[in-house]
């Protein structure tokens, strides 16, 4: 485990005359989700903010990397996570073949509770989108040491969407006609 270390040492001509300080960064970041509850996702809706009441606290006061992917029901081509802000300046994000962020750069506590804060779920598939619990799992890093992982669940909610008429199989209406001239009743 590597460990930061401040250390003040007052010199006086050749001698030191003592130690001041010492610190060491020994508490991992902290990350809380004060709006845990389901987020519901319509189909065919543009793309949700996850959280807008994320907070990170930590002695350290930088944080140098963040994660936030799907830990659960992922499904490629159809689910992504973006940002609909421009990052802070110090934040760099990229995204990996799973789907999720990687966010990185030494910056502020508030820079990166502001790009997390930044970060949305939209759904790709408007006709028929699987409808399994997402699961969003959000973690920070200080660079010494790595937060536990808050989640929020993303639960997608299908449209009664119209129906589609098949166009490679004409529609025969002889065998319509035919038995409406059955009717048990007339007019």
């Amino acid at each position: 485990m590597i460990q930061k270390f401040l250390l003040i040492i007052i010199f006086s001509g050749l001698c030191s005359l003592g130690i001041i300080g010492l610190y060491t960064d020994t508490v991992a970041p902290v990350i809380t989700l004060h709006d845990n509850t389901t987020l519901y996702y319509t189909e065919e809706e543009n793309a949700i903010e996850i959280t807008s009441t994320l907070t990170i606290t930590d002695d350290n006061r930088t944080i140098s990397g963040a994660i936030v992917q799907m830990i659960h029901h992922y499904q490629y081509g159809e689910d992504e996570l973006s940002y609909n802000a421009s990052m802070p300046s110090m934040i760099t994000v990229n995204r990996d073949i799973s789907g999720a962020l990687l966010l990185s750069g030494v910056a502020k506590l508030s820079d990166y509770q502001t790009a997390l804060r930044a970060i949305t779920y939209y759904n790709h598939n408007t006709k028929s989108p699987n409808t399994s619990i997402r699961t969003i799992s959000f973690s920070v890093s200080d660079g010494i040491h790595d937060s536990l992982s808050v989640t929020r669940n993303i639960m997608i909610k299908p449209t009664n969407d119209a129906p589609i008429l098949n166009k490679t199989h004409p529609l025969n209406l002889d065998n319509v006609l035919e038995q409406t001239n059955h009717f048990p009743f007339t007019f």
